[in-house]
């Protein structure tokens, strides 16, 4: 009939690809709006807070990513059946990631917001 490991094989290679355009769209999002905030606003708050935003951003990309190169590069992989904690701290870390990069994510557009709403309300000159 049909090989369950095609399948699984497939839908991997399928979600993966969604984890990385989602990933590289994120990222996209977090830079247009540091560039955009830098060209629409004069004062230099909105620009500390998208630098922070986007610092913030960086060090949950760096950690999404990094303790998976940790884990595939220098653990060996038996140590995940005769240790299963280690996984439980590799999908802790990526917990962290992810929140402090829907923080970030959210910060920026607030950001971006203001940016837009300060460009359009203050007096002509």
């Amino acid at each position: 009939m049909f090989n369950d490991r095609a399948y699984h094989d497939t839908y991997y290679v399928v979600a993966h690809g969604h984890w990385l355009a989602s990933l590289a769209l994120a990222t996209l999002l977090v830079v247009a709006v540091i560039v955009a905030v830098h060209r629409l606003t004069p004062g230099p708050r909105l620009r500390q807070l998208a630098r922070l935003a986007g610092a913030g951003y960086l060090l949950g990309l760096v950690l999404t990513l990094l303790h998976v190169a940790v884990a595939w590069w220098l653990l060996d992989p038996r140590i995940f059946l005769e240790a299963p904690h280690w996984l439980g701290w590799i999908n802790r870390i990526s917990t962290v990631a992810g929140v402090i990069m829907s923080l970030a994510i959210g910060l920026c557009l607030a950001i971006l917001l203001s940016a837009v709403w300060h460009r359009f309300t203050r007096p002509k000159t």
